[in-house]
């Protein structure tokens, strides 16, 4: 990929009929006949020095094979639970699939990739990376309880894709746990080097690899419901309201007890819940969550502390891509939420900080806000020396 974007990841499928036509709803399989398309974030000579370069402990490293489900750790760990790559690499050759389990924060490339595809669709992400042997299976049909994207990146892999039994499990609603049937298969294709499937959590299927070693990514999209939003509107109302924490009436449980009434006074509360629930406040406090756990921006904080530069008018100043922040604006302040401490601000600095936090390339003169020149100079320094922004 020439830039670690969404727009990039799935085109040229478009991303607004990705989020019409497939987010949470059916795959969407992009076939580019481009082998390089996802050049430069992984390779099998990475994951081969990525294996080499230390000692690895299960699970960050682990083998799955569908025609051996008795396959345990042990087959290929010593002491302590350290891989043993003798013993792994034996496995490989006898069909099992290695999976590196969360490697985005040891890959850069990565690591960029899911820091842009989070903010652009507000969930966090990770990345597995599967390698099989040629013609083997690692999992059996299954599906996962979160939505998937499938980065082809050498060999290729056949897919099945089944009739779902269960649309967008929740965690609770895990494969392993339930263990339903598949459906009547409902389409068939096969990932070649730089093709792209997205699968939306719930959607059974299976893959095998072809006649050359499948190296892929997966990239998962962890994103919060409408069920946490709920979950959450419902605790703050028990902290504020009374009839919330009450408790349930006596007898509830004997079969004499008056569920009618009890269906009644449900429906009162939820009313009152509706009513009273502050959405914004909530929605708010969830996105601060949700920033607060992003990947750092930037990988040159030492660097920033220990030789800053002097920045002067000319100075060629930049925004992070993909930096994730929110902007909380009263009167008094604007406060910057992303992922360091919050900064707080005068509020009539908000023009500014808003370009300086989204334009790509400017200078002091650029900056839109009534400051004059020694302002911005000050307020520029400040988010350089925050982090929040960078030099050229």
């Amino acid at each position: 990929m020439t830039a670690s974007s969404f727009e990039a990841l799935i085109a040229p499928l478009s991303a607004r009929d990705f989020l019409t036509h497939h987010y949470e709803q059916t795959e969407a399989v992009v076939n580019r006949n481009q082998p390089d398309h996802y050049k430069g974030l992984l390779s099998l000579e990475d994951v081969d020095r990525f294996l080499a370069s230390a000692d690895h402990v299960f699970p960050d490293v682990y083998l799955v094979n569908a025609a051996n489900p008795d396959l345990k750790s042990s087959d290929y760990c010593g002491a302590g639970q350290r891989i043993d790559l003798r013993r792994l690499y034996e496995q490989f050759a006898n069909g099992a699939t290695i999976v590196l389990f969360g490697i985005q924060d040891r890959i850069p490339a990565l690591k960029l990739l899911c820091r842009a595809v989070g903010k652009h669709l507000s969930v966090g992400c990770d990345t597995n990376i599967y390698l099989t042997p040629p013609g083997s299976h690692g999992l059996r049909p299954h599906y996962d309880n979160h939505d998937v994207f499938v980065l082809q990146v050498e060999g290729s892999k056949s897919w099945t894709i089944f009739d779902s039994p269960l649309p967008l499990p929740m965690p609770g609603q895990s494969f392993a746990q339930l263990h339903p049937e598949p459906g009547p298969v409902s389409r068939q294709f096969v990932l070649n080097p730089g093709d792209l499937l997205y699968c939306p959590r719930g959607l059974m299927h299976d893959a095998e690899a072809g006649d050359a070693v499948s190296l892929h990514i997966t990239l998962g999209l962890k994103g919060l419901t409408w069920t946490d939003l709920l979950i959450e509107a419902v605790a703050d109302m028990a902290l504020n309201d009374v009839e919330f924490r009450r408790l349930l009436p006596v007898g509830y449980a004997g079969e004499a007890w008056d569920r009618a009434a009890a269906a009644d006074r449900f429906r009162a509360l939820t009313a009152r819940l509706a009513d009273g629930t502050d959405t914004g406040k909530l929605l708010d406090r969830l996105a601060d969550g949700f920033i607060a756990d992003r990947p750092a921006v930037s990988d040159r904080r030492l660097q920033t502390l220990a030789t800053p530069p002097d920045i002067g008018p000319a100075t060629r100043l930049g925004a992070w891509p993909d930096l994730i922040f929110r902007l909380a604006v009263d009167e008094a302040e604007i406060r910057v939420v992303w992922q360091g401490p919050d900064l707080s601000l005068p509020s009539f600095t908000e023009p500014d900080v808003r370009f300086a936090l989204t334009t790509p390339s400017f200078t002091v003169a650029d900056l839109p806000g009534d400051l004059d020149e020694a302002g911005k100079l000050v307020l520029v320094r400040r988010l350089y020396q925050e982090g929040l922004i960078q030099v050229f």
